[in-house]
């Protein structure tokens, strides 16, 4: 048996290395609504930022995966693995235009991982590179620029780990919307939900999403948004004939405060199938895999006069 990719094979890596960033901090949000006033009864479901302003945004990522793995022989074996994600960051505004950040500062306060694997008595936590660096997210001509202020030579790569808090916004009605309707991102950006820039090519992916209700009144009034999300795609393998076939189905909501333009909470989880084969370095077949797993990711946003100023609590 392989006892090398029962530790952690490709697949994982991907998988729980950033399975569910969408966009980059600072990647384009919706179009913003006409100038006319909303129709009666519709909502403007649009971020609204300032100059200056801090949130703190707390997010924890749970993937557990029961695996069945088959050697070169045959001879199979079954694993299971949890891992949980733990970040929390001050989310700076450095500049605004039009209530939508241009130039965000994010400073990593906590990014902490535990693992547990089957047959293990101790779980394996470690503290992830992102804790402790801030980095800055700049949206100019030609793109994005982003950069990690207190370390040069951190792999711009990594910064994709940190997208998916901040990408709420992506999900929000380009136009007013009353309760009961329902839109849908992009496709593309669907797709990318799950997989980010990692190594999943996907085949097809939606996003749709459904103002259900409203809460509270007056300041506290926040729109309940609905969102289901179905995924299929394939991995790039490591040559020719490996690789991973992926499904996943999710569904959860985000909580978005209307007085304020800015997210409460958002909740989003599910399950994943994979199969597959891990390709060795002369072309031959190592293993073949087939795993199902479940993704639960949720995320809260202190946005007001109150929110933490940092320390690690």
């Amino acid at each position: 048996m392989t006892n090398r990719f029962l530790r952690q094979p490709a697949f994982l890596v991907a998988l729980l290395a950033g399975l569910l960033p969408l966009l980059s901090a600072l990647g384009d949000p919706p179009s913003a609504p006409p100038a006319d006033a909303p129709a009666e009864g519709a909502f403007v479901l649009r971020t609204r930022v300032e100059n200056g302003e801090k949130w703190t945004v707390t997010s924890e990522r749970r993937v557990g995966l029961d695996l069945e793995v088959a050697d070169a022989e045959g001879k199979k074996s079954r694993q299971s693995l949890v891992t949980s994600r733990n970040h929390r960051y001050v989310r700076e505004v450095e500049t605004a235009a039009d209530g939508t950040a241009t130039r965000l500062k994010l400073n990593y306060i906590l990014a902490r991982e535990t693992r547990a694997r089957s047959g293990q008595v101790q779980l394996q936590s470690e503290t992830l590179p992102l804790e402790g660096k801030v980095f800055r997210f700049e949206r100019a001509e030609g793109g994005l620029h982003r950069e990690c202020l207190n370390d040069a030579a951190y792999p711009e790569a990594r910064m994709n780990e940190m997208s998916f808090e901040e990408s709420y916004e992506q999900l929000l009605p380009p136009t007013p919307v009353k309760v009961g309707e329902s839109w849908s991102p992009e496709g593309g950006e669907a797709a990318r939900f799950l997989v980010g820039d990692y190594v999943v090519t996907p085949k097809e992916g939606t996003v749709r999403c459904t103002l259900e209700r409203l809460e509270g009144d007056g300041a506290r009034r926040a729109a309940i948004v609905t969102v289901v999300l179905t995924l299929s795609g394939r991995s790039g393998g490591q040559a020719a004939g490996g690789g991973y076939e992926l499904e996943a189905n999710l569904a959860g909501q985000l909580e978005f405060v209307t007085s304020t333009g800015k997210p409460r909470s958002f909740r989003l989880g599910g399950k994943l199938k994979a199969t597959g084969a891990e390709i060795g370095a002369r072309g031959e077949s190592v293993a073949t895999v087939q795993t199902e797993g479940t993704i639960n990711l949720s995320v809260q946003y202190q946005t007001g006069e109150d929110a933490a100023t940092g320390e690690d609590r």
